[in-house]
């Protein structure tokens, strides 16, 4: 199954729900030739036959069961397929491609460092003010949130000013998920300066404030968690 859009076709792979988004760029049409570039990238690897990235890459049903399960080979290949995947997201792609495959780098089990790095690449190049560009901040965050290293957390807060509420949103819950004790104070001062000048309404409606307060909230439930846990192993 496919779908115009303004760069393109795009593909569109399901599986138990989740859409995997591929457009077909001029290279993409004349997959043996992008394939072959891949492998001269360094980054070629067979965890996947060539006719299924083909499969993958090519104009075909994307509803065939065939596809389904090639989908999730590609999840269950690990770590072994990051490189080629990082290798895709540097090519021309759609904001979708790019969020699906940064769903297959959470997805996926191993290393997770070569996917992280694409993924910090990603987001340096998407930092102007178009609505793809945007979606793609949001990916980003959400995927720092799922896999994201602890330094990871300095590239999310220039986020939590972004234009655009789910960059904002998803930037709070994964500097909730990869926050410690340090971000606290941090947080909450963000959060009283939304709140400054606000009536209550305002405050109520604000996505982003509510957000943040969960992200508090998180990091503090961690850190008594630990800290119990720690007690406990003492005793």
């Amino acid at each position: 199954m496919s779908r115009k859009t303004e760069s393109g076709t795009v593909l569109v792979l399901a599986f138990t729900g989740i859409s995997l988004f591929f457009p077909l760029t001029k290279t993409m049409a004349v997959p043996e030739e992008w394939l072959e570039s891949v492998r001269n990238a360094g980054v070629y690897t067979n965890t996947i036959p060539d006719a299924d990235l083909k499969t993958l890459l090519g104009d075909v049903d994307m509803m065939d069961v065939r596809t389904v399960v090639i989908h999730q080979r590609a999840i269950n290949s690990g770590a072994a397929l990051h490189p080629f995947l990082a290798e895709v997201l540097k090519r021309e792609q759609s904001f979708l491609a790019e969020a699906r495959i940064l769903s297959i780098f959470i997805k996926s089990t191993g290393n997770k460092t070569v996917a992280l790095e694409a993924t910090r690449e990603l987001l340096a190049r998407n930092q102007g003010k178009g609505k793809d560009e945007a979606r793609t901040r949001a990916s980003v965050a959400r995927t720092f949130g799922k896999i994201g290293a602890p330094n990871d957390r300095e590239l999310l807060y220039p986020l939590l000013s972004d234009s655009n509420l789910p960059v904002r949103v998803n930037a709070a819950k994964a500097l909730g998920c990869l926050g410690d004790e340090s971000d606290i104070g941090k947080l909450s001062a963000i959060e009283a300066r939304r709140r400054e000048g606000r009536t209550p309404e305002e405050i109520k409606r604000d996505s982003t404030l509510k957000a943040l307060e969960k992200s508090v909230d998180a990091i503090r439930k961690r850190l008594a968690e630990k800290q119990k846990t720690q007690g406990a192993e003492e005793q």
